[in-house]
């Protein structure tokens, strides 16, 4: 991700469409965007593999819409992100595939999470530390997305869409899960 970040604002600075001062903006945001490119890509290429594309790509949504205002645990490592983020996937498509969700576990997840969010969201970590103006905007930020999530997930259930219930409340959950790992601190 560096080398093709280095090389696109290399390219940027030769043709004059950014200045030496914005290089290194520049280049941490293209170094993000592209993770976030190849990790949005790959989970729904797994998708398609597992032939489930619409139920990965409302995992995707759902868990871009609330990490990034909940906070919870975020890696370091980029590798690491990204190995969660694929395992994460698959974990939810052999699951639906084995049948092993139901409209209850759906619920429960989405109600337990729903509690976390309220009570310790946003999470700061010390790869993310939020500062107070950004707590109170994201908090702000985060319950919209949350109440938006749930009508959309009841949406899912009264359409008969299960698979997209199970989908949004495995975001929930995994959202939630990574709350939890910062707030009893295993990962300081």
């Amino acid at each position: 991700m560096e080398n093709i970040s280095e090389k696109l604002v290399g390219y940027m600075l030769r043709n004059k469409v950014i200045s030496e001062d914005d290089k290194e903006i520049y280049l941490f945001g293209l170094v993000l965007m592209l993770r976030v490119l190849l990790n949005t890509v790959t989970l729904i290429l797994i998708g398609l593999w597992f032939n489930m594309l619409a139920v990965s790509v409302i995992f995707v949504c759902f868990s871009l819409f609330i990490r990034s205002y909940s906070g919870g645990f975020h890696s370091d490592n980029p590798v690491i992100c990204y190995l969660i983020s694929t395992s994460t996937i698959i974990l939810l498509l052999i699951s639906i595939k084995l049948q092993i969700w139901n409209v209850y576990v759906s619920g429960i997840l989405v109600i337990l999470s729903t509690v976390i969010f309220l009570i310790y969201a946003p999470v700061g970590h010390k790869n993310k530390i939020l500062e107070d103006i950004e707590s109170k905007i994201y908090r702000r930020r985060l319950l919209k997305i949350v109440f938006g999530l749930l009508c959309l997930m009841s949406i899912f259930t009264i359409s008969n869409l299960i698979y997209l219930l199970y989908a949004g409340s495995f975001a929930f959950g995994m959202s939630a899960f990574m709350i939890i790992l910062v707030q009893i601190k295993l990962f300081d």
